[in-house]
């Protein structure tokens, strides 16, 4: 009987062993049943969440195998299904937070064809989402191969992965290669003849460039770019009557949209209809206020047609919006000269060179002012200052060697001359001056006229034979070899062209060359020396106004304490604190902070996990200029209005950046170039602000990055930013806000803080 018994609790305790295993492996089946369920009726995001959460904890407590298989595939199906839809809404809306939601549908998605390989749809939208800023360019075109690969017989699919992969070639040979084959797999797709279009007008193929537009048009005859690009064809084909109405066509269909009206003006600027020119660019202007460019233009045209007033009012509006941007500051100071206030201008002109040392347009146009004054031995003491700095700057080495030829210097001219035609051997322009030297230089020994035929003629082939100055110059090239019968020839058809304003000059060479002599020439302009060291203005005639006042300049920080100044967090977690920042020579991922001692200090961020930090006073339209320092490896960002993160970043030498680099601007755009400074280097940053625009309470103009300057070099331009950065002051955007110094990730130091505030 015991035996029995034992036999029996044997057998139960085999069966309950046996099945535990079995109860184990199947622990999740119920999740799995919900998912399945739920997968049936999902239709949104909350859904797709839902089903992800359940399939993730059955595959956790355990499934057989067969059971297990099934869920990895509903798992792989539903991250798909969840990435498109995250995908189509980044799309459509560009939430705020729109990289977090890109990297969560790209997580998705690389899983799921991590599991199944062939997902031609999955890979398509991993391309896509690639190609939004700072995503991953290289995955992009492997993700467009592998959509490519598995499409099969879904010809449309195919089609659009070839035509957004002509998105990431550079050479427009590549991009038309593969339009060619998404029009052949879908020859009525409104898009892709878009597309080929404009890389065919690209490729200067207007004929064929036109004939993708108009079938396009065909389809979507209300799409106002496809009808501005058309616009754009004829335009460079030079039918601009057909032009006109295609612009007017475009104006039509977007009218708040200035582009249109800005072209037509150029049209009526080549016909010389200057006034129907203005009439645009003021309507131009009125769509698109503030737009410096219109300005430009219309002040140019204005100019033209020699109305002084209104191009200076034009030239000076540009220069309050942008102060010290170079090309409005060069057009200004061009307005100025031709309204007489050459001092004026001078000024101007002088400061932009301290702002931005390194541009030779600048110190061109300083320079042919002062030779305009009769001071050319200043305009070559100017330009050879600059070339210690630059050796190379081709433009200002011709332009010497004309100073230098204006005060009679022939033999440093024709140096000069020769290193320039080295650098630019098809300038028609320096090809003249120097063959006219060559063959009229009282020096004997400077005179070449076998080389001054040789350069003049040159110099005619790249003007079609068309301007008489340079016929003067071939003919007095051959008056000095010798041969005066081609010198007769040519100075002859100098004067059937005909130049008024020195007429009298040629008629005396052609009676040189009547009496077989050949023409000598000295200018002496005047007899000073070229100066050694940088040059003033002093000599040059002071216009009695002076130059445009730049606006009041803040200076947030005193260099002393942390008045006019907040914190953002606890004041027991900050640690913002004033003196003298120097890289910890015990660690240099570290700031060392010693006391100022009566000198200005700097407002130093001395460890990370700190809190952040922003001025009182609130900005809007706004210069700021500052410099700042980091150790190694450190991090942190100046946040314009407090709402915008410029990054700052241990970045030197790298040589491809990325999002977080120096002078990214976190979820807008990664910087042009790599300008950043070792680590322990002080670095200039310059920036020109302009605020969004609010109307009714209502965003109605997204904030615009106008220009960010790193250590000299040019790292973001006309950079729109349609949001605000995460981590910001607020979360919100604003018509006025602080400037703000990250101080919750590492150490870093700031120094000479300047915020120029701009009317609207």
């Amino acid at each position: 009987m015991s035996f029995t018994r034992n036999v029996c609790w044997w057998g139960i305790l085999s069966f309950l062993l046996a099945a535990a295993p079995l109860r184990a492996a199947n622990e999740g089946q119920e999740d799995l049943n919900q998912a399945t369920d739920a997968k049936l009726s999902a239709n949104s995001l909350a859904d797709l969440n839902k089903v992800i959460r359940l399939t993730e904890s059955a595959l956790k407590k355990g499934l057989e195998d067969s059971r297990k298989e099934f869920a990895e595939k509903l798992l792989a199906s539903t991250r798909m299904q969840r990435g498109i839809l995250i995908a189509q809404l980044i799309g459509k809306t560009r939430p705020p937070n729109w990289q977090e939601h890109r990297n969560l549908a790209l997580s998705d998605l690389e899983q799921a064809v991590k599991f199944d390989p062939k997902q031609p749809r999955a890979w398509l939208v991993i391309a896509q989402l690639n190609l939004l800023p700072e995503g991953d360019k290289k995955r992009a075109k492997e993700a467009f191969q592998q959509a490519i690969e598995t499409a099969g017989d879904d010809t449309a699919l195919r089609a659009k992965a070839f035509q957004l992969r002509a998105v990431t070639e550079d050479n427009p040979e590549k991009q038309l290669d593969d339009l060619n084959e998404a029009h052949r797999l879908a020859p009525d797709d409104v898009e892709v003849l878009r597309t080929r279009g404009l890389v065919l007008f690209q490729l200067k193929k207007y004929e064929q460039a036109l004939a993708d537009l108009d079938q396009s048009l065909q389809k979507e005859p209300a799409n106002a770019g496809t009808v501005l690009a058309k616009a754009m064809i004829l335009m460079q084909m030079k039918k601009y009557d057909e032009a006109q109405t295609a612009l007017d066509e475009a104006h039509r269909l977007a009218p708040k949209m200035p582009i249109p009206l800005v072209q037509k003006a150029q049209i009526h600027i080549l016909q010389k209809k200057l006034d129907a020119a203005l009439e645009d660019l003021t309507k131009a202007y009125d769509l698109d206020f503030g737009n410096v460019q219109i300005l430009l233009l219309r002040s140019r045209i204005y100019a033209e047609k020699g109305n002084r007033k209104k191009a200076l009012e034009d030239a000076e509006e540009a220069f309050r919006l942008r102060p010290y941007n170079p090309e409005i500051t060069r057009v200004l100071a061009a307005q100025l000269v031709e309204d007489k206030k050459t001092g004026k201008a001078l000024k101007l002109l002088k400061e932009l060179q301290k702002r931005h040392p390194d541009d030779p347009l600048t110190v061109y146009q300083r320079g042919l002012i002062l030779v305009q004054e009769k001071k050319s031995a200043q305009a070559a003491a100017l330009y050879t200052d600059f070339l210690k700095e630059h050796p190379d700057a081709s433009l200002l080495i011709r332009a010497r060697g004309d100073a230098l030829l204006n005060v009679g210097k022939h033999a440093e001219a024709l140096a000069d001359y020769e290193k320039a035609y080295a650098l630019e051997p098809e300038d028609s322009g320096l090809l003249n001056n120097f063959a006219w030297v060559l063959a009229t230089s009282p020096e004997e020994k400077l005179r070449n006229g076998k080389k001054a035929v040789e350069l003049a003629t040159k110099a005619c082939e790249l003007t079609n034979y068309k301007l008489p100055h340079i016929l003067s110059t071939l003919a007095a090239a051959y008056a000095e070899s010798g041969d005066f019968e081609n010198a007769r020839k040519w100075i002859a058809k100098a004067l059937e062209i005909g130049d008024e304003e020195n007429d009298a000059e040629l008629k005396k060479e052609a009676e040189n060359y009547q009496a077989d002599k050949p023409v000598r020439e000295l200018m002496t302009e005047d007899a000073q020396p070229v100066a050694e060291t940088p040059t003033t203005d002093k000599a040059t005639p002071v216009a009695e106004t002076p130059p445009p006042p730049a606006p009041a300049t803040v200076v947030p920080f005193n260099g002393k304490n942390l008045d006019g100044w907040t914190l953002k967090g606890p004041k027991d977690r900050s640690h913002w604190t004033v003196g003298i920042a120097a890289v910890d020579p015990k660690d240099p991922a570290a700031l060392s902070v010693s006391p100022s001692d009566g000198k200005p200090g700097e407002l130093i961020n001395a460890k990370e996990g700190g809190v952040d930090i922003y001025t009182n006073e609130k900005f809007g339209d706004c210069i700021i200029d500052l410099e700042l320092m980091i150790p190694k490896g450190s991090n942190s960002g100046v946040y314009v209005m407090g709402e915008y993160e410029i990054q700052v970043f241990d970045s030197a030498g790298k040589e491809n950046i990325g999002p977080a680099d120096m002078g990214s601007v976190y979820g807008a755009a990664v910087a042009k170039l790599n300008a950043a400074k070792p680590a322990g280097v002080w670095q200039t940053l310059h920036v020109e602000l302009q605020a969004p625009r609010f109307k009714d309470g209502k965003k109605v103009a997204n904030a615009k990055l106008l220009k960010v300057v790193l250590n000299g070099r040019t790292i973001q331009e006309d950079l729109e930013l349609e949001h605000q950065t995460p981590g910001g002051l607020t979360g919100r955007e604003v018509a006025e806000g602080p400037l703000l110094f990250q101080g919750n990730h590492g150490p870093v130091a700031f120094r000479n803080i300047k915020i120029t505030p701009l009317k609207k």
